[in-house]
């Protein structure tokens, strides 16, 4: 059966539109996790993952925390979080806090030297860092201890979002320009492109700080957490709310990024 003429130019019209707008072909999500079928007020003690390679996390010190909270259609809540549920976590000075927790690492998590990524989050802060040095860990496959590969979102001391690549070695860091205040919900992502660039978005913006070149394999050796990072104790705890996480395959555009 012959292919109508206007078919195969509309078949070709669109591909190009697609180039254009740069989508990137075959990305997929590796992991993802929400909280929207948890019921709030309780504690969250595992929270299913989705994605082409999904993997649960559990609560593992048991002291109540985190929390599964329902968001209220509210100005303060963005239009695509009101009415969800998010899981709050508090850092407790006097309790080590809980975290959510792989029961290992996880392989669909490593990249090639050539492979791009995205990691995003929609998160509320409470408090920042009480010492210099100290983070605000929202996801991380890596530990603090010297060389340990891996990857870690986080907010420092000062507000700014920070992101953490290691492949062994060397070490990549970004700090954004931008300070991320507390009781606001924000989006933010840190995305590598083919060429190895990562760069930093803040609610779905290009973040003014240059992008690091990090073109090496990352390979996770640590379990992957949310709410902290490996070996860091409440160092590194997250305080405040987190209502979705998503790692992608590719180097996402804002206009893909989750829930825009």
């Amino acid at each position: 059966m012959k292919t109508n003429p206007f078919t195969k130019l509309f078949i070709r019209i669109t591909a190009l539109v697609s180039l254009a707008a740069g989508a990137p072909c075959g990305a997929a999500t590796v992991a993802q996790w929400s909280f929207d079928g948890l019921k709030p007020g309780e504690p969250i003690s595992l929270v299913k993952g989705t994605g082409a390679s999904p993997f649960d996390l559990a609560q593992t010190l048991k002291h109540r925390r985190p929390m599964a909270v329902a968001l209220p259609a509210a100005d303060t809540i963005p239009a695509a979080l009101r009415g969800r549920v998010a899981a709050r976590f508090a850092d407790d000075s006097v309790k080590e806090s809980d975290l959510l927790e792989a029961a290992a690492a996880q392989p669909s998590l490593d990249f090639a030297e050539t492979a791009p990524f995205t990691i995003e989050a929609w998160v509320m802060l409470k408090s920042l860092p009480r010492e210099k040095g100290w983070q605000r860990a929202i996801f991380s496959t890596r530990s603090q201890s010297p060389g340990n590969p891996g990857l870690v979102l986080s907010v420092g001391p000062e507000g700014n979002v920070l992101f953490g690549i290691d492949g062994g070695e060397p070490f990549r860091n970004l700090k954004s320009e931008a300070v991320i205040p507390t009781g606001v919900w924000w989006h933010i992502a840190a995305v590598r492109d083919e060429r190895g660039r990562v760069t930093l978005f803040v609610n779905g913006k290009k973040d003014a700080v240059p992008p690091v070149l990090a073109r090496y394999g990352v390979k996770t050796d640590s379990p992957p957490m949310i709410g902290s990072t490996a070996h860091a104790g409440s160092r590194s705890r997250w305080d405040g709310d987190i209502a979705a996480i998503r790692i992608s395959d590719a180097a996402l555009t804002p206009e893909q990024f989750l829930h825009q």
